[in-house]
């Protein structure tokens, strides 16, 4: 709310303001994990958009993956493609594939790579070929989650900001990163079309930031502050 308003005129921050008053008396919410993934939670401020909405499909409950518990995922949320999305491999392979298209993005030093817990592709650097056995993995990156959010400031990167700027591990006590524990992966075999180890995490961050003209967050430091992180682990469970 309040960063939609940063750039406009005082007369609605100044209404703002005064909603975050009435409704918000802190800045920070604990909620379990359960809450905050699948379960949901209500929300003063959600409570009030969803009654002045007037629209059947808000929901009064948040939760950063809510409605998908007990979802299955669809063939199309994972595959590997080359960086320019003219060439796309479905890790859930058709048997009469040839698998000429995955040898064909396995030329590249970089592929992408998308999967459920993300609406856009992650790109992946290639760490070793062996023979016909290649492994990606995910380089240094916090990506803007703007697409999937429509505008709210989520940002996703490794578990504990593995391998990202060391101002964003430097902001935040208590984060250890340790590649065998935090990386994304994926293990391929060209030769049989197989995915012989694959492992996704994710972790989603929150950018909290100060607004000029907004009493709430006028003495916030800028940081970018890790909310969860998932792990799904794939391993031979395509192939």
């Amino acid at each position: 709310m309040a960063r939609s308003v940063s750039n406009d005129i005082d007369f609605h921050k100044q209404a703002v303001n005064q909603i975050l008053k009435a409704f918000q008396p802190t800045i920070y919410t604990q909620k379990s994990v359960r809450d905050l993934t699948f379960e949901g939670y209500s929300d003063p401020l959600l409570d009030l958009f969803v009654t002045h909405a007037k629209s059947t499909e808000l929901s009064k409950l948040f939760g950063w993956f809510y409605g998908k518990n007990g979802s299955v995922a669809t063939e199309e949320e994972y595959y590997i493609a080359s960086t320019d999305g003219k060439l796309k491999y479905k890790l859930f392979r058709n048997a009469q594939d040839s698998g000429e298209g995955l040898r064909e993005i396995l030329k590249s030093e970089t592929i992408q790579f998308s999967f459920p817990e993300t609406c856009k592709p992650f790109e992946l650097n290639c760490d070793y070929r062996i023979l016909s056995e290649y492994k990606y993995s995910v380089g240094s990156t916090v990506s803007h989650y703007e697409k999937c959010t429509k505008s709210v400031p989520v940002y996703t990167s490794l578990p504990h900001f593995l391998r990202a700027n060391s101002s964003y591990l430097n902001a935040v006590e208590g984060l250890k990163p340790d590649s065998p524990k935090h990386e994304t992966f994926i293990v391929l075999k060209a030769d049989f079309k197989t995915v012989l180890d694959c492992i996704t995490r994710v972790q989603v961050n929150v950018l909290l930031q100060p607004f000029s003209g907004i009493r709430f967050y006028k003495s916030v430091p800028e940081v970018m502050v890790p909310v969860f992180w998932v792990e799904h682990i794939l391993a031979e469970s395509l192939s």
